[in-house]
């Protein structure tokens, strides 16, 4: 069941960064290409970024 709702919940992120406005994530991953943040970092922001973006439909 644990695998069930951890491979539902990387959809749903995956889902939502793919909807989500195109700026917030560039802007991270220029910031990570740039040095200025670390790896860790951008993906817990992304995660946050999919966290406020409202659902997109299935």
């Amino acid at each position: 069941m644990r695998r069930l709702v951890a491979h539902e919940a990387a959809n749903t992120v995956r889902r939502r960064l793919g909807a989500a406005s195109g700026e917030a994530l560039d802007a991270l991953c220029a910031a990570l290409a740039r040095g200025e943040i670390a790896y860790e970092d951008v993906v817990a922001a992304a995660i946050r970024l999919a966290s406020s973006e409202a659902v997109p439909p299935r």
